[in-house]
């Protein structure tokens, strides 16, 4: 009736359950078993992640359907303190391209559920505990006083290359979590923007942001 994972499924066991767990999965018991484990996985993550409540993400992404997908997770547990300013700036940018609602003002409803997407993101997938997510994002020493006072706006202005890079190098099983959707990689940005600027107030980040990558230059 139930499946847990480690580095195996582990079956949660009701005798005359009124939701068979393969029935949920759209399988059989049968037709389960036989598959190899590779082919297993989708169904256990698919039923997963329909069981997910806001704010949860899944923490393994492994054997996906993807080809470029070979990540793993650190042994060893970093704070955010630790890294170097390349880190931060690195992970920086793949948050802010994963998760553009970051670009939402401070009220607006969903904002801190944002910080706390880029929070588990760091924690699922690099090991990296973020005790101020929001701080990382917006705290003035980020944004360095920028032109616009803007201290998230003028932080993505410094990372622009940073962003692009991420756009290339992210697995596609990220962009299916976070997005929903998995563009090719040459057209992430212009689909980052898109939802960024669905999120941004006051001022319009493909305004700003990206200009050669939209002919705009």
């Amino acid at each position: 009736m139930h499946v847990r994972t480690s580095h195996v499924p582990r079956f949660e066991i009701e005798i005359g359950t009124d939701k068979p767990l393969f029935q949920q999965m759209g399988t059989s018991y049968d037709e389960f078993r036989n598959r190899p484990m590779h082919e297993k996985m989708p169904y256990i993550r698919d039923y997963a992640r329909n069981r997910l409540k806001p704010g949860e993400r899944l923490w393994w992404l492994e054997d996906t359907e993807f080809e470029n997908t070979s990540h793993s997770l650190p042994l060893v547990v970093r704070s955010i303190l630790q890294l170097s300013g390349d880190e931060k700036k690195a992970i920086r940018a793949e948050a802010t391209l994963l998760v553009p609602k970051v670009f939402s003002r401070s009220r607006t409803r969903g904002k801190k559920e944002a910080y706390v997407d880029v929070a588990m993101y760091y924690m699922t997938f690099h090991g990296i505990l973020a005790h101020q997510t929001r701080d990382f994002f917006s705290a003035g020493s980020v944004g360095e006083n920028g032109p616009t006072g803007d201290f998230v706006r003028d932080a993505t202005n410094r990372i622009q290359d940073e962003i692009k890079f991420a756009a290339q190098y992210l697995e596609d099983a990220l962009f299916l979590e976070y997005w929903g959707i998995v563009p090719e990689p040459n057209e992430r940005i212009r689909e980052w923007l898109r939802r960024a600027d669905s999120f941004a107030s006051g001022w319009k980040p493909s305004d700003e942001l990206f200009l050669a990558e939209q002919g705009k230059n």
